[in-house]
């Protein structure tokens, strides 16, 4: 594992380019999870045919129900990188970047990801140092997750209060 950490941040150092890649890539599945999400929480099946299983949105990913798993891992790496290119309009990015994933991870109803989307999103929220962001980014949140849990009634059901 080490040794992998260290040929990844070499070829990251040796390739300027491919940190904006890697980000606008996953910036991109997140997007296309998104839209593929919306269509299958509104007609019930996806772009590909899958069908909603057990009231959980799986999108690409079929019967493995890992979308939140997935997003809930990635997003610390975009995170990172969005600090590390210094985008001109980095706050924005991660910003969107952050409610495409609530999204996400909100809709797959997976309790882990959550909790782990949970934490991700305070240890980023404790790094914030401007304070008018800190709040932006709490009632921004606060609304986008009170809209969500209105949509879909179940996943909160699911999540917190029955726990199946």
């Amino acid at each position: 594992m080490i040794l992998f950490s260290i040929f990844v941040a070499y070829y990251l150092s040796e390739n300027i380019n491919l940190k904006k890649i890697i980000f606008f890539s996953f910036l991109f599945s997140y997007v296309v999870l998104f839209i593929d999400s919306l269509i299958q929480l509104k007609t019930g099946i996806n772009i590909l045919g899958y069908q909603i299983k057990e009231g959980r949105i799986s999108s690409f990913f079929g019967d493995k129900l890992v979308m939140g798993s997935y997003v809930s891992r990635t997003l610390p790496i975009l995170i990172a990188i969005s600090y590390l290119e210094n985008f001109k309009r980095g706050n924005f990015l991660r910003f969107i970047l952050i409610c495409l994933a609530t999204c996400l991870v909100f809709f797959s109803a997976e309790r882990v990801s959550l909790f782990y989307f949970i934490m991700i999103v305070l240890l980023y929220l404790i790094l914030l140092s401007n304070k008018k962001q800190f709040l932006l980014f709490i009632g921004a949140l606060t609304i986008l997750f009170s809209l969500l849990s209105f949509s879909k009634p179940s996943t909160i059901d699911r999540v917190i209060v029955t726990g199946k």
